[in-house]
């Protein structure tokens, strides 16, 4: 309807009204009859466009799940598969990166004690064996194995009896069943008379702490706690604790030499001993990796023949009756960074 001519009388118009028609087919619609020719809509426009308009039906709830619960840890033997993690939210377009999230709180630990002793009061010095110790631990922190709050070193004057008895006492108060504990000796090693019957050759094998030795069966007994033990000895005579701490419930161990063998150091590599300087480079290649006890056990025979020190000592492993050979040893927990410690 307009504005009625200058000077005119208004009139009234009557607009002939819209018809719909639904049919078998669709919808007919003649806007005005007579006028306006019909226009038919199909039932399949008809459906397409109601889908892109009326909203969806809500989705129902999925049924939960059983899952892990708490996260599962990884024991010595093959670990179960973690749970899928939630999408992580975007980061904000803007602004200073996040810093690295540690471990989760219930995520397995790692604990280490590193002892290496050069200066011997009332032995042969022996070069470069403290350094192993630093070494190891440096090799430990940088794969993100282990945090520095969960390890110590004790070198020459330090490295005494009961100060390596109180560190390991100290991390065992702290553990639980999935968590791991880390020893490592490099020194001198020795071989005395078996005092109580338990060895077949008669001779019960020590390492030699700054203040003194320490006899196998008090190894394993000093390792004995609530978690995993990982021990690694550099020492002469090593192999002859693969017995004793192969009693403890849960235990991996690597030994530089045979119980009735000798370990040389390695001044071609600036290392106590070979095993120290192998077993430190496999943690820092392996970068937290969580390797099968057999893949490390290669490695590191590799590397004693190719270095040519299998040659003069035998490299040693001995395990506990529910270790074999798929054993997942020392990974990164999940979440945990790297600490990257200088070269000293």
């Amino acid at each position: 309807m307009g504005l009625a001519p200058s000077g005119a009388a208004a009139q009234t118009v009557q607009l002939p009204i819209p018809q719909i028609q639904t049919g078998p087919r669709g919808v007919t619609i003649t806007p005005m009859p007579g006028v306006t020719p019909a226009v038919q809509i199909p039932n399949e426009i008809l459906g397409a466009v109601a889908g892109m308009v009326a909203p969806p039906p809500a989705a129902s709830a999925p049924a939960p799940q059983p899952g892990w619960g708490a996260a599962a840890a990884p024991g010595w033997g093959a670990p179960p598969p973690p749970a899928p993690a939630a999408p992580a939210a975007p980061p904000p377009a803007w602004g200073p990166s996040p810093a690295p999230s540690p471990a989760p709180t219930g995520a397995p630990r790692t604990y280490g004690v590193f002892v290496g002793i050069s200066d011997y009061p009332s032995a042969n010095d022996l070069p470069h064996v403290a350094d192993d110790a630093r070494r190891m631990q440096r090799a430990f922190l940088n794969a993100g194995v282990i945090q520095p709050v969960d390890s110590v070193v004790l070198t020459d004057h330090m490295a005494t009896r009961r100060a390596t008895a109180d560190a390991v006492e100290r991390f065992s108060r702290r553990m639980r069943p999935e968590d791991t504990l880390v020893f490592f000796f490099s020194g001198h090693g020795n071989q005395v008379a078996d005092r109580d019957g338990d060895e077949r050759d008669g001779q019960d094998e020590t390492i030699v702490f700054v203040d003194g030795p320490m006899l196998d069966d008090e190894v394993a007994r000093m390792l004995q706690g609530p978690g995993r033990e990982f021990v690694a000895l550099d020492s002469c005579y090593s192999g002859g604790f693969a017995n004793d701490v192969a009693r403890l419930p849960n235990s991996v161990g690597f030994y530089a030499s045979a119980e009735d063998q000798v370990s040389y150091v390695a001044p071609e590599y600036s290392a106590g001993g070979y095993l120290s300087y192998f077993l430190a480079q496999n943690i820092t290649r392996n970068g937290g990796r969580a390797v099968p006890m057999w893949e490390l056990q290669r490695d590191l025979q590799s590397d004693f023949d190719q270095s040519g020190a299998s040659q003069r000592q035998r490299l040693t492993v001995g395990v506990s009756r529910g270790v074999n050979t798929r054993t997942a040893l020392l990974g990164a927990p999940a979440g945990g960074a790297p600490v990257v410690v200088a070269q000293r």
